[in-house]
């Protein structure tokens, strides 16, 4: 499994501490792919709470995070949905911020919504 993560936090462009305990890997990634998505989704100006993360430097990298965020909404329905709760408090993205025009596919709330 840490091999797994390792790789995929090396897809992902997640810039990790060499110390860096799994559990610490998997909550950072989880992160890093949650507001990942969400600011390449975004329209308009990044908000100053995900300065820190990193957007993918290359169509590869957004690939991988997009299907990564893509699976775990699948497959890991629960986690997501609790995971991007977190993420949507610790970094301030809270619906009301945005105009409706600014979201794209991805929302903070962690749900995947489509504009007609």
């Amino acid at each position: 499994m840490a091999g797994r993560i390792e790789r995929l936090v090396s897809k992902t462009g997640l810039a990790v501490e060499a110390k860096a305990t799994l559990a610490d890997l998997r909550l950072k990634l989880a992160r890093h792919i949650l507001i990942g998505e969400f600011v390449l989704d975004l329209k308009g100006q990044r908000p100053a709470s995900v300065a820190l993360v990193n957007a993918p430097r290359n169509v590869e990298q957004e690939r991988v995070l997009r299907q990564t965020a893509e699976a775990l909404r699948t497959h890991h329905a629960d986690a997501y949905a609790a995971t991007a709760d977190h993420v949507r408090k610790n970094f301030s993205l809270n619906l009301p911020r945005f105009r409706p025009s600014c979201l794209g596919a991805s929302t903070p709330s962690g749900l995947k919504i489509t504009h007609y």
